[in-house]
């Protein structure tokens, strides 16, 4: 498998602003067909009926065989962190990453994460059904919609301030999305430190 050209620049969609927020959007040029692989073959806990489907496993992108994936996704935080934040000093890093599986009607509730920014990454979208919503709330908590587009081969990062859902899935086809949380580098360095002391403690 090819490794990311750490040099290689990167192919921004579109950066987009919501509530004065930035939402931008990033295109994965190598092949993922060997990690998409890995991620179907996850064991998927089940949720009430209509209800996406999420991986057990919540440390997908430490698995060596996507470091590929991982090393990409950490250079968009970097340009996000840079260009977005204007703020190259604050390191984020991916805390947690799972799959998720979207079967023909489910869904994803409006939600918001433990997380400084959110990351997700489609693998897999059969058609313009799935876009990625945001919910607006303004001062009297009424509620506007912001759509984004996604597709295949498409990661969007956006600040976890902003709730997000996707809407039922309309194809036939099981759509599968990559999700991450970050946190910043002194916090994980901490929450390490703790479960190093409850490991060695038992």
């Amino acid at each position: 498998m090819e490794k990311n050209n750490p040099n290689k620049k990167l192919n921004i969609i579109s950066d987009l602003t919501v509530a004065n927020t930035r939402v931008s959007v990033y295109k994965y040029e190598e092949n993922y067909s060997e990690e998409l692989d890995i991620c179907k073959n996850l064991k998927f806990q089940k949720y009430e009926e209509g209800r996406v489907e999420s991986s057990f496993d919540r440390g997908v992108l430490f698995n060596p065989k996507l470091k590929n994936l991982y090393d990409f996704f950490q250079k968009c935080i970097n340009d996000y962190t840079e260009r977005m934040l204007r703020a190259p000093e604050y390191k984020l890093l991916i805390a947690e990453a799972w799959v998720g599986r979207q079967s023909e009607n489910q869904s994803v509730v409006p939600h918001n994460h433990i997380s400084t920014l959110n990351g997700c990454f489609y693998f897999d979208v059969p058609d313009d059904s799935t876009p990625l919503m945001f919910n607006l709330r303004n001062c009297v908590n009424l509620v506007d919609q912001f759509e984004v587009p996604v597709a295949n081969g498409q990661l969007a990062l956006f600040p976890n301030q902003l709730e997000h859902w996707v809407p039922p899935n309309k194809s036939k086809e099981t759509r599968y999305c990559l999700a991450f949380n970050t946190r910043i580098k002194e916090e994980i360095y901490e929450m390490a430190a703790i479960g190093k002391f409850y490991g060695d403690s038992q």
